[in-house]
């Protein structure tokens, strides 16, 4: 008997060197905190984080996995058939000032030397507006956002991708 009750209390105090905890304490609260749920889908990790109100602050692993609602090619296409591009665009990835200042998921340049657009692409068309705001000489469509500044896109030109890219992103 005296075997037992020294296991026992051998048990509680590895349990309580290893944190485990009663029960009685709150986790701490996390976007996806309850949103698993049997039978149902989980949510994107975007969602999860957006309806949470923290999209702007996820980490930089959580935003690794995510894919911006529109993609490089789907933009590229769309300029394409506009006559505004050839296909080819350098990628600029997402280590480009403008994206550290305004978290843009990816960055390339298209269009012809003289008449070219950075393009960058968000998560939600909420960040690619401020973005847009913050950074100037810049148009956002939906979670798209434009960038004249750094390539000096002639007025005439901006006004034609941002034609292109509206009708483009509206079918």
């Amino acid at each position: 008997m005296r075997r037992v009750v020294i296991a026992a209390a051998a048990v509680v105090a590895v349990l309580g060197v290893a944190g485990c905890s009663s029960g009685d304490e709150e986790e701490p609260e996390t976007p996806d905190a309850g949103a698993e749920q049997e039978g149902s889908t989980p949510p994107s990790v975007a969602d999860e984080w957006e309806s949470a109100g923290d999209l702007d602050n996820m980490p930089a692993e959580a935003a690794a996995a995510l894919e911006p609602p529109i993609s490089t090619q789907a933009v590229v296409d769309v300029l394409m058939e506009a006559g505004l591009s050839d296909g080819e665009f350098t990628d600029l990835g997402a280590d480009v000032e403008s994206c550290d200042i305004t978290d843009c998921t990816q960055a390339f340049t298209i269009g012809e030397e003289g008449s070219q657009a950075t393009v960058m692409l968000y998560m939600t068309a909420e960040m690619a507006a401020a973005a847009a705001e913050e950074i100037g000489e810049a148009h956002a469509e939906g979670s798209v956002v434009l960038h004249y500044g750094p390539n000096g896109t002639p007025e005439d030109v901006q006004a034609e991708f941002e034609t292109a890219l509206a009708d483009g992103l509206a079918e």
